[in-house]
């Protein structure tokens, strides 16, 4: 059954699978780091056992069985040989007597713990009894440790059947599931209800547990981890009603706070019968589909039993009351828990209010008119303290600035303003005459240009003349 999960872990080469399939029991005395190595290896495949399962439980009825193996150890194809393990009872019995690090516990002895395994006083009363129970086994007094060799002679099934609660795989899954749980609330839920029957449903549809993984989770959550509550005995109102409860409600915890109240008990069982009534409407209404089909085949094929067809008529309407009857019921439920939701919500907002108005007039007793009186005055009379203080300083610096003649200041002014009025008009004349400069410079350039092209053309008209009076006389020399 584990074939794969042996063939795939790297510490059961196959150069060692004789040796961890052997009875290495006597290695603990001749060889322990032989030993040790295959425990180790054997815990490591125990551990992904473990894990490759739904549940939380190690079985040990038939693991012999599921640890036997196929193997080809001497590289000859037509000789593989079937290893059965001969020491898992010693890895077994290691895995669950170390002190230090319980990972498995006896299913028994985790149902009768009365703390939490995570409990101090608890792991230390382990730690002391595995040290005194380890000195009286040894002086073979006394033996309590797990022990699930049932033969030392190691023949046929030699484990005793025990099933063990692995502890890593539950705080594994706790978070995970517990998360889905808080996301599965009503809207009018502040946190998640259920009853155990709707929760170990949950827990097998969408976990594929067995009833006792479920069971154990549960326990789990409640008893060691302290993230959900179980309400099981009856519940008081305050008018000292008792209201039964049938089916135990379970409520996850959000806070330390948090109590399972009247109404969350009546919460879980609306919610319980609303999803009861739709799985009844439901499987109703298939059954009036099928009837329905039946009497529409029967005349289609023109039918003569006539009383046959009545009879399947008449049952169809008997179911069709039935689901109408259903239908009603469902709608009165789903209205009976809307109210009742309505209603927490109102009081929860009423509590919220009341603890704000206590909040209010608190705040109001620390800050009453008197005291505000009382200290605008002081404030009044500081503020006055500061505007005389500035005052006296305003006037001691008046006392020591040196005396301004103002027409002084008013001649310095107005010759300031001469001179700037002198620069400008300096500067206006400065533009002009640049601009009478550069309009004459244009004048001469253009001047200039006039004589050299009557030049130019004075000296092509010469150079002309020239030309036909030496053709002419070289006409008459020839």
């Amino acid at each position: 059954m584990y074939q794969a999960l042996v063939d795939s872990n790297s510490l059961f080469k196959k150069t060692r699978l004789r040796s961890l399939y052997s009875n290495f029991d006597q290695l603990k005395e001749s060889n322990p780091d032989g030993y040790e190595a295959n425990i180790l290896a054997w815990k490591k495949l125990i551990n992904q056992i473990i894990e490759s399962q739904d549940g939380v439980t190690l079985d040990t009825s038939n693991l012999i069985e599921e640890l036997s193996i196929s193997a080809d150890i001497n590289n000859t194809i037509d000789a593989r040989i079937i290893l059965k393990p001969l020491s898992i009872d010693t890895v077994i019995n290691e895995i669950c007597n170390d002190p230090t690090d319980k990972k498995l516990i006896q299913l028994k002895d985790f149902n009768n713990l009365e703390k939490s395994l995570y409990d101090d006083s608890f792991l230390s009363n382990i730690s002391v009894k595995n040290s005194l129970f380890w000195v009286l086994s040894k002086s073979g007094l006394y033996s309590t440790q797990v022990n699930v060799t049932a033969n030392k002679e190691k023949t046929g099934n030699y484990l005793v059947g025990t099933k063990f609660v692995s502890i890593p795989k539950l705080e594994s899954l706790k978070d995970k599931i517990l998360s889905k749980l808080k996301s599965r609330k009503s809207s009018g839920d502040s946190t998640p209800i259920f009853t155990k029957s709707e929760l170990l449903e949950l827990l097998s549809e969408k976990y594929h547990f067995s009833e006792l993984d479920s069971e154990i989770f549960l326990k789990y959550l409640s008893r060691d981890t302290n993230d959900i509550l179980i309400q099981i005995d009856p519940i008081i109102t305050k008018e000292n009603e008792k209201i039964e409860i049938p089916d135990p409600v379970i409520k996850i915890k959000t806070n330390e706070n948090v109590t399972i109240t009247v109404e969350d008990v009546a919460t879980a069982q609306l919610k319980a019968n609303i999803k009861l009534t739709n799985m009844k409407i439901n499987n109703l209404t298939v059954k009036v589909e099928s009837y329905e089909t039946k009497v529409q085949n029967l005349i289609k094929n023109k039918s003569t039993n006539r009383e046959y067809l009545k009879l399947l008529l008449r049952t169809k309407k008997s179911i069709e009351s039935a689901l109408i009857h259903a239908t009603s019921n469902l709608n009165n439920l789903e209205t009976l828990l809307s109210n009742i939701q309505l209603q927490s919500g109102n009081v929860q907002v009423l509590q919220l209010l009341n603890n704000s108005k206590t909040i209010l007039k608190d705040l109001n007793n620390e800050l009453n008119i008197g005291k505000v009186d009382t200290l605008m005055e002081e404030i009044s009379t500081e503020v006055g303290k500061v505007k005389e203080i500035n005052s006296t300083l305003t006037e001691f610096n008046d006392m020591n600035n040196t005396v301004i003649d103002e027409e002084e200041i008013d001649d310095e002014l107005a010759e300031l303003e001469r001179d700037e009025a002198r620069k400008e008009q300096e500067k206006k004349k400065q533009e002009e005459f640049d601009d009478k400069d550069m309009e004459q410079n244009l004048i001469d350039r253009l001047e200039k240009l006039k004589v050299n092209k009557s030049s130019s053309r004075l000296d092509t008209t010469s150079r002309r003349e020239k030309a036909k009076k030496k053709e002419k006389r070289t006409a008459l020399s020839a």
